[in-house]
């Protein structure tokens, strides 16, 4: 009796750390957690909150053509951009979860946005 409940419980073990071993190896293609997704084609919802946001920045005249996303406390969109000069200009727009305020530009370009 001792030695089947011996062996069932070694089993156990074994079972679990073969199913917790992986020998799968990290790449940059892997999401991480906590990182931004890769760009992908902007949906007609991320476009909408692009065009809203910016609504502040009326100076800026861009053109998202990808966004990735980084799910924090709410929701990072950094969109990728082309302005009137043809150049690549990179904004974040944060989006808090629900009843937490309202969508703001957190940086333009890397810069923090003070508007």
């Amino acid at each position: 009796m001792m030695t089947k409940l011996k062996t069932t419980v070694l089993m156990s073990i074994v079972l679990f750390m073969a199913s917790c071993s992986s020998n799968k190896v990290l790449t940059q293609a892997d999401t991480l957690v906590g990182a931004y997704d890769k760009s992908t084609t902007i949906t007609d919802e991320e476009f909408s909150l692009f065009k809203t946001v910016m609504q502040s920045h009326s100076d800026l005249q861009l053109k998202p053509i990808k966004v990735s996303r980084q799910v924090v406390a709410g929701t990072n969109y950094k969109y990728e951009c082309i302005n009137e000069n043809k150049r690549t200009v990179e904004v974040v727009i944060f989006q808090p979860l629900p009843g937490h305020g309202e969508a703001r530009i957190l940086s333009v370009n890397g810069k923090t946005d003070t508007k």
